[in-house]
């Protein structure tokens, strides 16, 4: 800052300019997407918030909070910044988590900025890049201008599944349709622009946000030709952190980087010079280092080895939650979340495969032709990525996974996302140089791929103005998670007719209450439908949770056990309308 006779002069550094820029889109992204992840309450809310509030509440490495003898194999990376928010900020477990997908995103159109502006050297390119990455998706709304008699004969073997068969009885139904999904604003989503292979990053708020993609291109920024220990150590840290966002990622890279190695060594053999030599080490250093650290640090592969080393004494696989294996798929197909099994030898259904991928599928050969050709000159963090693609989209078509088949369509996003970052750059530089049919041929393609996105973002920014805790978190909830969360006794198992909802507020477990996700234990069963103090408690349960819904539909004798001198009122809240919720101790109901 200069002073003079006629005023003050700011005197910036034409360095420092973009950097301030920079840190305001980065704030503006943040906070629009703070308000709309506030807005909204999709994509699991069940199970994310339980698992944030319990390890804020010190359960690490977390086991399953509705059975909470089984550890949890789960990629809970962004679960641990949530949960930090909690317990170091006071946060609700819900608002934190609403904060962290919004930093995810933040921070992925900031590296997507200046990855796309290294490579093309154009704020143009950059920008487009930037809304590529966020609003990019698949093109299943071009169904809707197929004739109906088309859709009606191929539909009928397309079975729907998950958010699908909610949303319509057939696919011509639910394509104009809204999206029947829980935690939606007052404005739904129409299906027709959701998408069940590659879903745009505006809507990344599920349970890893869009930590993945954000790491991948981090990743690309910086670098793998590295020839110092110190910037090798900083990125086998960034690629074990995929151990814990997305484990998925972590193997694919791990794999395809460690070919890249291989063909690097393969391609310089017979050169044998001591930097190069050097180098290569260095980068088999990378890779066992990022082995070592993603292995005991928490995370599906921590769980996995773990259950796996008794097969090594000569035992079994140790059974658990999670974790149930893969089987061959034969013929090869795809998974939709949303439409089930594809199959790429029925015409029909082969249409809706490149549909639901959209034009970004067309990037691949462009992507592997330009680096396995220039594999021995270009980055080996390069063609790992692009021999990863490959490796996860032949997986996810040849490959079932037991537990949830839907799963697999995780691997198919890894693939695309690849082909989308490395490959727009490289469509950048034919579009400068092409002709003007062409280039209004990629820019047509290019704005088609957009649309799905930028539809979904405007039902987004609607949410924002309406704000909601949670489909199954309401004000009285809160006001007893800001007097309770985290105090009772730290054993203490809570029965609760929505069981996740009092983890939530607590920080405690709901007792053996659940096999997995979606199939709740008889036992626990009996105990919400046949009410009985006594047997709670000799269930294991020390508290109840009560709402007014679950005390309505108890019976005259079933309400005067709460009346029993062992039952405790600890607290009783009356929230707006016909809200009510009440804490039981139940303690004293165990028989001596």
């Amino acid at each position: 800052m200069i002073c003079s006779q006629t005023g003050l002069h700011l005197n910036i550094k034409n360095d420092v300019l973009p950097a301030l820029i920079q840190i305001a889109c980065f704030a503006g992204v943040f906070y629009l997407y703070a308000l709309i992840n506030r807005g909204l309450a999709i994509f699991d809310d069940f199970y994310n918030l339980p698992l944030v509030s319990r390890l804020a509440a010190g359960d690490f490495p977390p086991h399953y909070f509705l059975y909470p003898d089984k550890p949890m194999p789960f990629h809970y990376g962004l679960h641990l910044i949530a949960a930090s928010l909690v317990s170091i900020g006071g946060l609700f477990p819900w608002s934190a988590f609403d904060i962290s997908k919004a930093l995810s995103i933040a921070l992925l159109i900031i590296l997507a900025w200046l990855w796309f502006r290294r490579y093309t050297h154009s704020r143009l390119a950059a920008f487009g890049g930037c809304a590529l990455v966020l609003f990019g998706s698949g093109t299943r709304w071009l169904l809707r201008l197929l004739p109906h008699n088309i859709i009606l004969r191929g539909a009928a073997h397309i079975q729907l599944i998950g958010s699908g068969a909610d949303s319509g009885v057939d696919l011509l139904s639910a394509i104009h349709s809204p999206w029947n999904i829980s935690g939606a604003g007052s404005l739904p989503f129409p299906f027709a622009f959701a998408n069940g292979l590659f879903p745009p990053a505006t809507m990344a708020l599920s349970s890893t946000g869009a930590m993945p993609l954000m790491t991948l291109i981090l990743l690309l920024l910086l670098g793998f030709r590295q020839k110092k220990l110190f910037p090798t150590l900083m990125v086998s840290i960034v690629l074990a952190s995929f151990a814990l966002t997305g484990e998925h990622y972590f193997v694919t890279l791990w794999i395809g980087m460690a070919l890249a190695v291989m063909i690097s060594w393969w391609n310089r053999r017979r050169k044998r010079g001591d930097s190069e030599n050097r180098s290569i080490s260095y980068q088999i250093v990378l890779l066992g280092l990022a082995v070592c650290l993603a292995i005991p640090f928490g995370g599906v592969l921590t769980e996995m080895v773990r259950r796996s080393l008794p097969v090594l004494s000569g035992g079994t696989f140790e059974s658990g939650f999670g974790l149930y294996g893969f089987t061959l798929r034969w013929p090869p197909a795809l998974v939709s979340a949303h439409l089930g099994v594809l199959s790429f030898f029925s015409p029909f259904q082969l249409l809706v495969i490149l549909l639901e991928v959209g034009p970004v599928i067309f990037l691949a050969p462009v992507v592997m032709l330009a680096y396995f050709r220039k594999a021995r000159h270009s980055s080996v963090l390069s063609v790992g990525m692009t021999i990863a693609a490959l490796i996860a989209f032949l997986g996810a078509c040849l490959f079932k996974y037991q537990e949830r088949d839907r799963e697999m369509t995780r691997l198919v996003t890894l693939a695309l996302s690849i082909w989308m970052v490395l490959g727009y750059p490289l469509i950048w530089r034919l579009f400068k140089k092409g002709k003007l049919y062409r280039q209004l041929l990629v820019g047509a393609v290019y704005l088609i791929t957009l649309v799905s996105g930028l539809v979904l973002f405007s039902v987004e920014c609607n949410a924002a103005g309406h704000p909601q805790l949670s489909d199954f978190i309401t004000n009285a909830d809160a006001l007893i998670a800001q007097q309770y969360w985290n105090k009772l006794p730290d054993e203490a198992q809570i029965l609760d007719r929505i069981p996740y909802r009092a983890i939530t507020i607590f920080g405690r477990t709901g007792g053996n209450a659940y096999l997995d996700n979606y199939t709740p234990t008889p036992e626990w069963q009996v105990l919400i439908t046949h009410f009985d103090p006594v047997k709670v408690a000799q269930m294991g349960y020390q508290y109840i949770y009560f709402d007014n819904i679950w005390r309505r539909k108890l019976s005259s004798i079933e309400k005067e056990t709460l009346a029993k001198s062992c039952v405790k009122r600890i607290e009783k809240i009356e929230g707006e309308g016909l809200e009510t919720r009440m804490i039981l101790d139940i303690q004293d109901c165990l028989p001596k």
